[in-house]
């Protein structure tokens, strides 16, 4: 639990060696940030159908 509290933490901007920055969990720190930015694209994507189905009906 502890290293994926790490990875989260790194993933969320705290990138330095005094944090415990390790190059091994670069691919992990890829995922989360991948999955934050995919989440936030499909909320506004949500958004925008919501928009475009009530002018429509």
């Amino acid at each position: 639990m502890r290293i994926n509290l790490k990875v989260i933490t790194h993933a969320l901007g705290s990138f330095g060696e005094q944090d415990g920055y390790d190059k091994r969990r670069e691919h992990d720190i890829a995922r989360v940030r991948i999955f934050i930015v995919g989440t936030n694209l499909l909320c506004g994507w949500l958004i925008i159908l919501n928009i475009i189905v009530g002018w429509i009906l």
